[in-house]
């Protein structure tokens, strides 16, 4: 019995199977006395993966039961297509405006816009763009800038009347793996390969724009941002001083920033090959980064299913978050597999949850649109997603780890349903409505946050528990937002001083109700631990959560001291 994902299939009844396209992962079942399979019509510069397993008397069977646990894992790339499938389309240059009058007169710079679109079928998945620009001289300045795959322009300084070389290299798998062979032979100092149609290459001259009328429209521009610069200046200025004292001033004095458990990075043991990765889709991106499924080749030749998370902005940050990830055991945790920190934009690899953020897992439940309410989740499954991620957070904070941004878009849910806390560092940029930027500071989860945080910015455990109590309100609602109906700042003003709390959903399990009242005790001290979440939750327990659960491992007497953090 074979399985093949990211593939399409088509039976044939002669020697050997044969395999066509379909849109959809599909099975089918092989002769004992066959050990081949010939797969047809694949698509070029494609990763296909394929599980091989051993079956009998299937007929008599369901498959569970007839297979063996455990099938061979082969994954393989398919070779890529003609390389000119790689060249960006529709190059534009936007006409330059100078500076000032007086640099024309001193032949100095002027700014272009050089804009690109991707290419239609490239092979495989497009990484980055590499660009060089230099003047079309063997001696001459040159400049390189790689960008990320969903930037599409740059801005770049020329000189006027002056004759100069653009490359715009796209970087897929095929090129970043040398699967074009002898063809690739990239060298930045050399300019003669256009037609190895491996990469665009033009070579233009800019022009003289010199003549007085544009000198003096220019003037007259200059004059006039000037001017309006300056008393955009003043008013921005007393507006600043008015909202200061109106709304900052005594308001809340923290923000939820980079997390001040998290130290800077330096490689060690968890450093792995580039080459021991390989990407297949992309399952997530933002402005800041992407995360793909892919698979990690282990030390003994085996592959491991995985999500490698690519940060190509600020990926210090992408790198002080491996570290503190470094330290995490339990299964209701995401767990870090590798980082590979020697390569730009660098990565990390993490354990795959198939089923997605729980935020989406949970609206996917939702039986239609009209009736949000109606699920398709039974309050068991419920129950047991509370559960896995209450188990999560109490590993956490026995090891004094403040979460400081709980809620379900920052859970996630494998193909078992299983439920583990994690972050992949985009949700912030994905779903931007569950933030809010309030006088300035970064964004913050006002509608997930406690009291506490809200009015002195104090992040501790226990203000975790209370956005634990939001979590089991989204779980109940199928993931509404929390207080709707109330803008931002009511929220603010309403939580901080305990004047509104979330009503019971309908069909809200008695004990999640329960539990949320609990966690949203105004005073701090008088909520409950996740210790004690756990304790009220394990009798619904399934087997899975029974086998591998923090809460098993060894007992936890009730923490004597809670870590407290605080922004400055």
């Amino acid at each position: 019995k074979s399985s093949a994902f990211n593939d399409n299939f088509k039976s044939n009844s002669h020697e050997q199977p044969v395999v066509e396209h379909k849109p959809y992962i599909d099975e089918f079942n092989i002769s004992v006395s066959d050990t081949r399979v010939v797969i047809s019509n694949l698509k070029e510069a494609q990763m296909y993966m394929f599980q091989v397993y051993a079956c009998h008397n299937i007929s008599q069977q369901s498959l569970s039961d007839a297979c063996s646990l455990n099938g061979i894992i082969l994954a393989v790339r398919t070779k890529p297509g003609d390389p000119s499938r790689d060249i960006v389309n529709n190059v534009k240059f936007i006409v330059p405006i100078e500076d000032s009058d007086s640099a024309k007169a001193n032949m100095k710079s002027f700014h272009y816009q050089i804009s690109w679109s991707e290419p239609s079928t490239p092979n495989g998945l497009v990484y980055f763009y590499m660009i060089h620009i230099g003047q079309n001289t063997s001696n001459g300045p040159k400049e390189e800038r790689c960008v990320g795959n969903d930037v599409f322009s740059i801005n770049v300084t020329l000189l006027p009347r002056t004759t100069y070389r653009l490359r715009i290299i796209t970087y897929t798998i095929a090129r970043l793996n040398n699967e074009y062979g002898d063809r690739e032979q990239i060298n930045a100092d050399q300019l003669s390969f256009n037609s190895t149609n491996l990469f665009f290459e033009l070579v233009f001259t800019t022009n003289d724009s010199s003549s007085s009328e544009i000198v003096r429209q220019n003037r007259l521009l200059t004059s006039i941002v000037i001017t309006g610069l300056t008393i955009l200046l003043f008013l921005f200025i007393i507006g600043s001083i008015l909202y200061y004292y109106k709304y900052v001033r005594g308001d809340i004095k923290a923000s939820i920033s980079k997390n001040p458990n998290y130290e800077l990075y330096t490689p060690d043991r968890w450093e792995i090959d580039k080459d021991s990765v390989t990407l297949e889709r992309l399952i997530g991106q933002g402005h800041f980064g992407q995360v793909y499924q892919g698979v990690l080749k282990l030390p003994d030749g085996t592959f491991k299913p995985c999500a490698i998370k690519v940060r190509t902005t600020h990926p210090t940050d992408l790198m002080q978050e491996a570290s503190i990830m470094k330290q995490f055991r339990c299964y209701h945790v995401i767990q870090l597999y590798g980082i590979c920190s020697r390569i730009r934009p660098p990565f990390v690899v993490m354990e795959l949850m198939g089923n997605g953020d729980l935020k989406n897992y949970l609206y996917r439940h939702r039986q239609n649109e009209i009736n949000p309410k109606s699920s398709t989740l039974t309050e068991s499954a419920m129950i047991q997603l509370a559960l896995d991620v209450a188990d999560g957070m109490d590993y956490l904070s026995d090891h004094k780890f403040v979460h400081r941004d709980l809620a379900a878009r920052n859970c996630l849910v494998n193909v078992n349903k299983t439920c583990k806390v994690g972050d992949f560092g985009l949700t912030r940029d994905i779903y931007e409505t569950d933030y809010y930027r309030r006088g300035g500071r970064s964004f913050l989860p006002i509608r997930w946050m406690a009291p506490e945080s809200l009015r002195d910015g104090r992040f501790d455990t226990l203000s975790d528990v209370w956005s634990f109590g939001v979590l089991l309100w989204e779980i109940a609602t199928l993931a509404e937002q929390p207080y709707q109906g109330y803008g931002n700042e009511e929220v603010v003003h309403y939580v901080r001083y305990g004047n509104i709390t979330l009503e019971r959903p309908p069909n809200c399990p008695e004990i999640l109700h329960k539990l949320m009242r609990a966690c949203w005790t105004f005073s701090p001290g008088d909520r409950i631990s996740f210790r004690l979440i756990v304790d009220k939750l394990v009798p619904y327990e399934n087997e899975d959560f029974r086998l591998n659960a923090y809460y098993h491992t060894k007992p936890h007497p009730e923490q004597d001291q809670i870590l407290i953090v605080t922004s400055d």
